[in-house]
């Protein structure tokens, strides 16, 4: 009888500190050196390399599903929120809607929202690809056939596209970024 409450005690225990690790959140530091560029198009062949930055935490849901909180740097394309009200989330297990990275701020004009982008990232957040929203006649948007990306890390396009090819594989439905 002693025996079965010690073994009940230590699987509670197990189970106590397996669910402490699954739902606890996983600090995220990435300070890469990227490559910002163009896809398609008479810019394709040109970038610059861009050092990026994201600083947060990564949970998951009883799913298992992943949501990174947290602030994004790119060099060279700045977010729309002032500093200090940077602090974003975005679901990374979902389809392209939820991936958006929408920045919400309030300063003496009121409220305000904008859409800066959508991050892919890797499990172990060491390998990123963010789609950077432009400007469209009345809206924002992003293209396939030229659109801007910053991939991370990367030192040339090439390394660039691949890191984007892979993290977006799923959503692209077979489209190959070029």
């Amino acid at each position: 009888m002693k025996k079965k409450i010690i073994a009940l005690i230590a699987l509670l225990v197990l189970v106590v500190a397996a669910a402490a690790w699954w739902f606890w959140p996983k600090p995220v530091h990435l300070d890469a050196q990227g490559w910002s560029y163009r896809l398609g198009g008479q810019d394709a062949q040109q970038g610059q390399a861009a050092k990026v930055v994201l600083d947060g935490e990564v949970w998951r849901d009883w799913t298992g599903k992943r949501t990174f909180s947290g602030t994004i740097e790119v060099e060279g394309h700045e977010a729309p929120a002032p500093e200090g009200q940077r602090k974003i989330q975005v679901r990374l297990d979902e389809g392209p809607a939820d991936r958006v990275v929408v920045y919400g701020w309030i300063d003496q004009d009121g409220p305000h929202t904008e859409a800066y982008g959508a991050l892919y990232a890797n499990r172990g957040m060491d390998k990123i690809a963010l789609r950077l929203f432009e400007s469209e006649g009345m809206g924002k948007g992003w293209s396939s056939a030229s659109g801007l990306i910053v991939s991370a890390p990367a030192s040339d396009r090439e390394e660039a596209l691949n890191v984007a090819n892979e993290l977006m594989e799923k959503d692209m439905q077979g489209e190959i970024l070029k």
